[in-house]
């Protein structure tokens, strides 16, 4: 009961885009009423109530306590982390981060409504007196959290959420180090000049103690961008990339059956900007990879039509407007009803992972989940045609120093016929990942990449944690 009115006085907090005087006044009220210091640990417990363990719990002397944030964004990565005997995960649900950021912000949503750049770019007068007064909260809620749900450092997925951006600050003033364990790393050579230039543009600065990075690559968009100093950087590989290495050496994999996944694409591939794209697909169709995006899903689908003994299965990352998109481009390349096919399947449920075990064939563009399969020793088709091997190939599409190591289909045909033959089994033996581009694209598959993240933080919070000792001898 306490919580549920808790947590109702704060949502009031985001409601005051409502209309008429009267409600905007009683939001205002409310919102008063939960600023106020002595409102405050009742705020900690209906946060702090509202915390769930993620992960085993850790009888070390040694283990490292850890506030998740933004949890549902990187539970691949969690779930790894989560496994190491150190470590022990808290999440805090986003909604609730939210509602708390809401308490301040919410006074300046007019404002930031009309301009996206508003919150980051801290130059109104009235946003930057939200946010210092939203930062000096923070410092006493984050103390206040640290101290009931023993946590010793607050971990977060990238450095560009804009409910992150005062925790981060908030907690390094009050020496909690804020982490990223950054999962948007395939930056491929071809998107830098783009992707700095957005990076700029948007001020992005990470101002936490350590960003963990799977590669090189970004780490080269970061410093040219001027998000992150080079000591703040660590290079360490991607966390899910110990299960792979663990599934792979240690356990086994099971032979695939006869079966074909294709990890989808949209209109915007390669970081593409399309200005009136909605979800990644533009309505008007004039621009993107709207040709490449109908045949490659119509090849697909009428392969399955055509062999229904053959599983076929089409993984969008998000269903809604993704799965119907992928529906209108079957029925408009090849007259099938998509969901009507017995052995085609488009969904998210299963992991890219276990698609991957089971599969002969892997079909994509530009995915990381590629790079998986050529680990698992399965044979991986790029289709290269449409958009994708005229208009944007030379801007947006991956791989350009590595594509001799993967199968090319330059047309419908070739894409249907190194399938099959694939699947029949007449095609040579898949190349190996190199390691340049082992190197490049995934940093390390050494099975350690868990022990460096966890050795880092610890030694991050010795550090801090001495530096605390020596200002209260002082």
């Amino acid at each position: 009961m306490f919580r549920k009115s808790i947590e109702n006085i704060i949502d009031k907090c985001i409601r005051n885009s409502e209309k008429g005087p009267f409600k905007r006044k009683l939001v205002s009220i409310f919102r008063t009423l939960v600023q106020q210091p002595a409102m405050l640990p009742f705020v900690i417990s209906y946060v702090s109530s509202t915390l769930k363990i993620i992960s085993p719990a850790s009888s070390s002397p040694e283990k490292i306590r850890l506030l998740v944030l933004s949890e549902e964004r990187y539970q691949q990565d969690l779930a790894v982390l989560g496994a190491h005997p150190e470590v022990e995960l808290v999440s805090l649900p986003s909604k609730v981060q939210e509602l708390v950021n809401a308490i301040w912000v919410s006074e300046i949503r007019s404002i930031t409504e009309k301009d996206k750049n508003a919150f980051l770019w801290n130059e109104h007068p009235a946003v930057q007196q939200t946010r210092q007064n939203l930062h000096n909260y923070l410092k006493r809620l984050i103390r206040g959290l640290a101290k009931r749900s023993e946590f010793d450092a607050i971990v977060s997925c990238t450095f560009y959420y804009l409910r992150d951006r005062d925790w981060e600050l908030a907690a390094g003033a009050v020496g909690i180090p804020f982490f990223v364990l950054h999962k948007e790393n395939m930056k491929d050579p071809v998107t830098h000049p783009s992707t700095i230039a957005r990076y700029k543009k948007k001020r992005f600065k990470f101002t936490g103690q350590r960003i963990f990075l799977a590669n090189n690559l970004e780490r080269k968009v970061l410093l040219q961008a001027k998000a992150a100093q080079e000591e703040q950087i660590s290079i360490v590989g991607g966390l899910r990339m110990d299960a792979i290495h663990q599934r792979i050496h240690c356990s086994g994999i099971p032979r695939p059956r006869r079966k074909v996944v294709l990890f989808s694409s949209h209109h915007c591939i390669g970081l593409l900007q399309i200005p009136k794209a909605v979800g990644y697909f533009n309505p008007d169709r004039d621009a993107g990879f709207i040709q490449y995006f109908d045949k490659v899903h119509g090849t697909i689908a009428q392969l399955a039509f055509d062999n229904p003994d053959v599983e076929v299965v089409i993984k969008p990352k998000w269903m809604g407007s993704w799965y119907e998109e992928i529906l209108k481009a079957i029925k408009r390349t090849t007259g099938l009803e998509g969901d009507k096919i017995p052995n085609l399947k488009i969904g998210i449920e299963v992991p890219a992972q276990q698609l991957i075990e089971e599969s002969s064939v892997v079909v994509g563009l530009n995915s990381t989940t590629l790079l998986e399969a050529k680990l698992y020793g399965r044979p991986v088709i790029i289709p290269l045609f449409e958009e994708a091997a005229g208009k944007y190939f030379n801007s947006n599409v991956y791989f350009h120093d590595y594509l001799d190591e993967f199968n090319i289909a330059h047309s419908t045909e070739a894409l249907t016929k190194s399938i099959l033959d694939e699947l029949n089994g007449i095609s040579s033996p898949p190349q190996p990942l190199s390691a340049g581009m082992l190197s490049d694209y995934l940093g390390y598959f050494d099975g350690q990449i868990t022990a460096r993240v966890v050795d880092l933080m610890k030694q991050d919070l010795k550090t801090i944690n001495a530096e605390k000792n020596v200002k209260r001898k002082g």
